[in-house]
């Protein structure tokens, strides 16, 4: 089988996304999105649904699903293909830890994080094999480069860049006062660490036997509110 050259025309696919987070569910038409090409379908609750045109209309600003009944109708049959193939009766797979690779953990939409926006920072993990793993808390992903956990983040300055729903350019990333890091893990007290000057991240050395474990990992601010983590990364050692 060859790659694409680039000149033949993209086979049409439609494509699903849920994005209920927890341990419960997924429910059904709810916190979802099927998408094409052109078409773009919001399932927001059963019976609320949203339709956009995002070759026309790629902010996402005008809902069509009132004016174009058969169009939603369509996607919701394929939608409930796509539901009807995930055999629910099975439990939800949670991220994995082992030595295969290092299971990358964010919480919140990428203009959450910059504006520091409060978020979950909880997760449900299952851990394969027995021993060591370090967590590192991130305000900033690695990606960003050697910015501090309190530093801001300056815009992409990125002119292609669109977020839905609002035309504008990348917005700064907001310096947070962060004190310090506290971790939980199921059946383990709390652990707390200081903020160091200028400390990218902060890390937490756990051993961890195989099983089934909730992540909580918050940021402690200066006032002693809190606000969780928004990125951690774990491997084992």
């Amino acid at each position: 089988m060859g790659y694409p050259s680039g000149n033949e025309p993209w086979t049409q696919r439609t494509l699903f996304l849920n994005s209920q987070n927890g341990l419960k569910g997924p429910f059904k038409h709810t916190k979802a999105l099927v998408y094409d090409e052109q078409w773009r379908l919001l399932l927001n609750r059963p019976d609320n649904y949203e339709l956009y045109d995002i070759h026309t209309d790629p902010s996402q600003q005008h809902d069509l699903a009132s004016h174009l009944p058969g169009r939603v109708a369509e996607m919701l049959r394929l939608y409930e293909d796509f539901w009807g193939s995930l055999e629910h009766e099975r439990p939800l797979s949670r991220p994995q830890l082992s030595s295969h690779a290092t299971t990358i953990l964010t919480s919140g939409w990428q203009r959450q994080i910059r504006e520091g926006k409060g978020v979950s920072g909880q997760w449900a993990l299952e851990v394969i094999e027995p021993g060591i793993y370090q967590f590192e808390v991130r305000r900033w992903p690695r990606e960003a480069g050697p910015i501090g956990m309190c530093e801001g983040l300056a815009p992409a300055q990125d002119p292609d860049l669109e977020y839905v729903g609002k035309h504008s350019t990348d917005v700064p990333g907001e310096a947070l006062p962060v004190q310090s890091v506290e971790l939980k893990l199921s059946g383990l007290p709390w652990m707390r660490k200081n903020v160091p000057s200028r400390a990218q991240a902060l890390n937490f050395d756990v051993n961890l036997e195989p099983g089934m474990i909730d992540l909580k990992a918050y940021m402690v601010f200066a006032d002693g509110k809190k606000n969780g983590a928004y990125y951690v990364y774990v491997r084992k050692l």
